[in-house]
């Protein structure tokens, strides 16, 4: 729609909040640095380090999911690592165990779980094969806000060795930078503050952080998303591989802005994206895979809303006439890791058919404070 756009993702951002009185607490202890690409690969050079891998041994090997944001392939390479991507089990976000299984060689060091936009791998199974092959497993949530769940934070036993969790724009607890890695065992916090030391911290100055902030929410309008979204030199949405230049910590401001914002990540109106669920749930049968499901059933927040599409023709169809109406429908990726220019030289296996299927059915739909009845209704209309 000329004029209007609704943003795929974002909620705004508090300049201010009650950071004294919020009940988030990462197990163990958490590290914060520049972004969430860099805590997973200061993770991933922790797992390195503890593994004895070094430049003159042939490079160790971490396994991912073929469909996922090319940052991941940044932070394995920074660490020195050979990315190897695994299938998708059919229609579902998750890794298929068995093609898992298969890619796990002699030099492999580490799986890296992703929780998609919300929904999370199938930790449990993973750390089970972590465990009978001697690997270090990490919990990847930059997509997702851990230890909250119907609607508070909660106690929580992390099941990987780390984790890592990203607050940079567009995630789910956003403050437009900033990276967390956390751990719950001593010694990976112990491996974890080795990296650290000595890394400088970004310097931020407060006037030109809340002019960002100012700038992001306002961009959050419809009416103003629209502009930049439709400037294809911008390159709003695009995916393209950037590799990680340096690490470091996270500037004071970020890090005072993460603790103000808990309160609004706690406060955010969610009731619009179950209505959106209970909706997709009334489709006749077959005509798409409901992602988000999976989430939204065991209590979790969603960051955008993930549904599959019956065929590629339909999904184009839909995504076309959703974009027409400005509905803040998106292709998130678009394809796997592999066909991503700049990246096929890295990487070490070609994805199959799952995953080049889940890449040609998928949209995700928004989650944010936008989503109104008249929009759910259009949404459901053009599907």
């Amino acid at each position: 729609m000329i004029g209007f756009e609704l943003p795929p993702v974002g909620w705004p951002i508090k300049p201010k909040g009650r950071s004294e009185s919020c009940g988030f607490h990462f197990p163990g202890e958490a590290f914060f640095v520049d972004s969430g690409t860099s805590a997973l690969a200061l993770a991933l050079k922790v797992v390195l380090s503890s593994s004895g891998f070094n430049v003159s041994t042939p490079q160790p090997e971490v396994i991912l999911p073929a469909y996922v944001c090319p940052d991941l392939v940044s932070a394995i390479l920074f660490a020195g690592a050979v990315p190897v991507p695994v299938d998708l089990a059919p229609s579902s976000s998750w890794m298929d165990l068995t093609a898992l299984v298969e890619s796990i060689g002699e030099h492999t060091v580490a799986i890296i779980a992703v929780n998609f936009l919300g929904v999370p791998e199938r930790l449990y199974q993973l750390r089970d094969i972590a465990n009978a092959h001697n690997l270090a497993l990490i919990e990847d949530n930059a997509q997702a806000v851990p230890f909250f769940k119907d609607g508070k934070f909660v106690s929580h036993t992390m099941i990987g060795d780390l984790a890592i969790m990203s607050l940079g724009r567009g995630k789910p607890m956003s403050v437009l930078g900033g990276g967390v890695i956390y751990a719950e065992n001593q010694h990976w916090r112990g491996l974890v503050q080795i990296q650290l030391n000595g890394l400088a911290s970004q310097k931020t100055g407060v006037a030109r952080y809340k002019l960002k902030v100012c700038l992001y929410n306002a961009l959050l309008n419809p009416y103003l998303y629209w502009l930049p979204a439709n400037m294809s030199f911008l390159g709003v949405g695009e995916t393209e591989f950037h590799p990680l230049g340096k690490i470091e910590g996270i500037s004071d401001v970020h890090k005072r802005a993460f603790f103000a914002n808990i309160s609004a990540y706690e406060e955010q109106d969610v009731s619009q994206v179950l209505k959106l669920h209970k909706a997709l749930q009334a489709l006749p049968k077959g005509m798409l895979v409901d992602l988000g499901s999976v989430a939204l059933a065991q209590g979790l927040r969603l960051l955008r809303y993930p549904v599959l599409f019956s065929s590629k023709k339909h999904r184009d169809t839909f995504f076309r006439r959703a974009k027409e109406k400005g509905l803040g429908a998106s292709l998130m990726y678009a394809q796997p890791l592999h066909d991503i220019y700049g990246l096929g030289a890295y990487i070490k296996n070609k994805p199959s058919q799952n995953t080049l299927e889940f890449a040609q059915r998928l949209v995700t739909l928004p989650s944010n404070g936008l989503l109104s009845d008249k929009r759910i209704e259009r949404i459901l209309s053009l599907i």
